[in-house]
């Protein structure tokens, strides 16, 4: 009640009571006045002191010079995804990790990539290749490769020469937060080369850190990461700002310095990458370099974000530095201005949420996840522990409802199966139709079957893939441009070569049907014979006679184990082979061309008796025609030149390989082998030289002429012959070579005449013609299929 309100209460000779009770009301409200007053001060002074508290902790997590990624900051320049502290712009990361993402033309094109992303240094703009929480990669093959250009800089009595090449250095800045990474190689490539490495530092390690020098030989002690050529590597032994590079080459013939003799660089072994033994020099490669924020943990307190830990980094030279890195469980550059560390849901990595068991419920929680059971269940809910089990018995409910389940689930199964398989059928009936349709200028091939001696029998798919094991890489014989061909046995015992093609496109098609053109026009006794084809699938399946002692090439090259060819053998081989393309050449009708022939595609049966194979690139051609117009086609190292040239393929292209074939049967090697010097990687012209100066002896292979070989004196008369004939049809002109009518004769006369006429001149050839006519014992028989001349010689 209010004081004034009362004064009625009081009697009128009370009246000084009354005032003596309001000042002491008075007083007591004027006490409770500055109570209040007081109380609004010390809120006030502590709101000035949690303000005070809250920008000290502003300022110390977002100290001095700190710059926070401003909106529409990029972090990709190209395919590099960088992360703070590094930015490309203004106001974007801190500014000692400012890197440089251009478009520029001229660096676009010298490495390669749409835009550059480059790292600025004393000593140039490098590539930089990748970004790292704690390093960055940067490409050093182009900048930081010390090469030898053939540069004489000494030279000794012997006449021996040493190259040296100019050092190459790479130098960071002092106050760069970068170094060399001490996970880097010093690294020396090449033959006979000595790499050598100069570290100079601010901190005072100047001075050489050693060398290594290579020899001319792989062997084990040779760096796991060298391949074809050999290489040696020093391990850095700290964490550098700068290095410098210098190579020398030594023991050279001075008057043919190879183009690059070697090179010295820095590499990063896990980027290293040559693409083959044509690529050196070649390949890529890059440097690792460290970065780090300057100063230690304690004195950049706060930069470090949430669900992040500080670690001080110490470098030897340079003293200390700090990163961040985000707890277990989270994610991201664990920078407070950068993207942070932020909550990995393990609950929906398959790995983690397999901990859980089956029945149990994955719950994700900051920086880790749990497993329960649900309701119903006891246990811990991990896969590993207790797992969960239901509480109460049900184990009639269960075991109805798992049945019922496991009924419809076969049921559905079953028409799945039915349904796939009905699919399957269909498909492959349409599959056998089409194909019959696009054979259909060889229909009265397939359906007159039983004519002749030369029958084609249509088989089904279940029937190869029963033959070959379901095509088990076991059974694989080999694989080429067109296709892969596997051993198979049919049913009826018969073993069978069965090629299956890998290109499901129109090439595909094209070849198998220009193949079965071919096989079904001939019939000799050296060409592989053709059972029948599987139509079932997209590119038809064709089967072929299997023929049991590899190829040629194997034998030649030592790949198959055995008896080495004697000479006997081998001309035997070649003259097989010659009366093979002699007969595809003249007695086939139509005429067809290989235009493959090489030693990998001669078989070989027990008896060493020849079968010429693969016709996928084979082609008919007019009995009247000169050549023909076609796209060139076929192996490199056996290719005829002029056809090359011109795109006209005639008789005198299979001659010409057929001339490599002779030459490897003399010397036992490739026809392109890039490990051979320059300027004997092709086989023809490395030999001519010397058949044409007489010194045959000088390439032909050692175990043909050993001291074990008898009757060496006519073993080197066939030997110069065959040299001979190679050379002839080797000729650059194919007016200039013989006709493989004429290449049958001479083999004929090498074999059994001790003088034997040359081949210039039509009058000749038909003598040689002639020769055959009269060496061969019978003619053969034609058949509906195929038919061989009188000309056909059967050894």
């Amino acid at each position: 009640m209010h004081i004034a309100a009362c004064r009625t209460c009081f009697l009128p000779g009370e009246d000084w009571a009354f005032r003596s009770m309001a000042g002491v009301f008075a007083r007591i409200r004027n006490a409770q006045l500055d109570q209040q007053n007081l109380k609004k001060r010390f809120e006030k002074l502590v709101s000035a002191v949690i303000t005070l508290l809250v920008l000290t902790a502003l300022l110390v997590a977002h100290p001095v010079g700190s710059v926070e990624y401003a909106p529409g900051c990029s972090t990709t320049c190209g395919n590099v995804t960088i992360q703070y502290p590094f930015g490309f712009t203004e106001g974007c990361g801190l500014p000692q990790y400012r890197l440089n993402c251009t478009n520029d033309t001229d660096l676009v094109q010298r490495y390669a990539s749409n835009p550059v992303l480059l790292l600025s240094t004393l000593s140039g703009q490098y590539q930089v290749l990748t970004v790292t929480p704690s390093s960055l990669i940067i490409s050093a093959r182009a900048n930081l490769r010390a090469s030898v250009n053939g540069s004489a800089t000494s030279a000794n009595g012997s006449g021996l020469v040493q190259y040296e090449m100019n050092i190459v250095s790479f130098e960071i800045a002092e106050t760069s937060p970068f170094v060399i990474s001490e996970e880097n190689i010093m690294f020396g490539y090449g033959c006979n080369v000595t790499a050598s490495f100069t570290l100079e530092d601010g901190a005072g390690a100047d001075g050489s850190v050693g060398s290594c020098t290579n020899g001319c030989d792989l062997d084990s002690s040779n760096p796991p990461y060298c391949d074809i050529y050999p290489c040696c590597g020093k391990n850095m032994t700290t964490n550098h700002k700068k290095i410098g590079i210098n190579v020398t080459h030594h023991i050279v013939n001075p008057f043919n310095p190879p183009l690059e003799m070697g090179y010295a660089s820095i590499i990063y072994p896990k980027t290293y990458f040559t693409p083959d033994r044509d690529g050196f020099g070649l390949g890529s490669w890059g440097m690792k370099l460290l970065w780090y924020s300057a100063g230690s943990c304690n004195n950049n307190i706060g930069i470090c974000s949430d669900n992040s830990q500080c670690f001080d980094v110490s470098h030897v030279l340079y003293g200390g530095g700090h990163s961040c890195k985000c707890n277990e469980g989270f994610e991201g550059d664990g920078y407070r201005n950068g993207t942070g560390c932020f909550d990995v849901n393990e609950c929906g990595i398959s790995p983690v949420s397999n901990a859980c068991a089956a029945q149990a419920i994955c719950t994700n929680t900051p920086g880790a996840y749990k497993c329960s059971c649900p309701s119903g269940f006891i246990g811990d809910g991990y896969k590993y522990g207790t797992s969960c089990s239901r509480h109460d018995n049900r184990v009639a409910m269960i075991a109805g409802t798992s049945s019922a389940s496991l009924f419809f689930f076969l049921a559905g199964v079953g028409v799945i199966v039915w349904w796939c398989r009905m699919q399957k059928r269909r498909k492959m009936q349409r599959l056998t139709r089409r194909n019959i349709r696009a054979l259909g200028k060889m229909k009265s091939f397939f359906s007159s079957l039983s004519q002749g001696n030369h029958t084609v029998t249509l088989y089904t798919l279940k029937e190869l893939e029963k033959a070959t094991k379901n095509f088990s890489e076991d059974l694989k014989l080999g694989a080429g441009g067109f296709g892969t061909v596997y051993k198979g046995t049919l049913d009826n015992g018969l073993e069978v070569a069965i090629k299956k093609t890998n290109q499901v496109d129109m090439n595909g098609s094209q070849q198998f049907l220009n193949e079965v053109s071919v096989l079904s026009q001939v019939n000799h006794r050296n060409l592989v014979r053709l059972h029948g084809c599987c139509l079932e699938i997209e590119i038809p399946m064709l089967v072929y006679e299997y023929v049991t002692n590899g190829d040629l090439s194997q034998h030649l090259q030592g790949e198959r184990a055995g008896l080495h060819l004697n000479w006997e053998k081998r001309l035997q081989i070649a003259m097989e082979t010659a009366e093979a393309l002699r007969y595809l050449h003249s007695a086939a009708n139509p005429p067809i061309y290989h235009r493959d022939m090489k030693t990998s595609n001669i078989l070989l049966d027990d008896n060493f008796s020849v079968k010429v194979a693969d016709f996928g690139i084979s082609r008919l051609v007019k009995p009247d025609a000169t050549h023909v117009s076609t796209a060139v086609q076929g192996t490199p190292g056996y290719l005829d030149p002029e056809y090359f040239h011109s795109y006209h393929l005639t008789d005198k292209s299979d001659v010409y390989s057929f001339g490599i074939v002779l030459l490897e049967l003399i010397t036992s090697l490739k026809p392109l082998d890039f490990a051979r010097e320059a300027e004997h990687i092709n086989l023809a012209a490395m030999a001519l030289p010397f058949i044409r100066k007489g010194n045959v002896e000088a390439i032909i292979d050692p175990q043909l002429i050993d001291e074990d070989v008898s009757d060496l004196e006519k073993i080197m008369k066939e030997i110069q012959g065959v040299a001979e004939l190679a050379s002839h049809c080797l000729a650059n002109h194919r007016q200039d070579r013989p006709s493989m009518k004429v290449v049958v004769a001479e083999l004929f006369a090498i074999k059994g005449i001790e003088q034997r006429a040359g081949f210039y001149g039509s009058d000749m050839e038909q003598e040689m013609v002639s020769m055959i006519d009269d060496f061969t014992p019978n003619s053969t028989s034609s058949s509906s299929v195929s038919q061989v001349t009188r000309h056909s010689v059967i050894f």
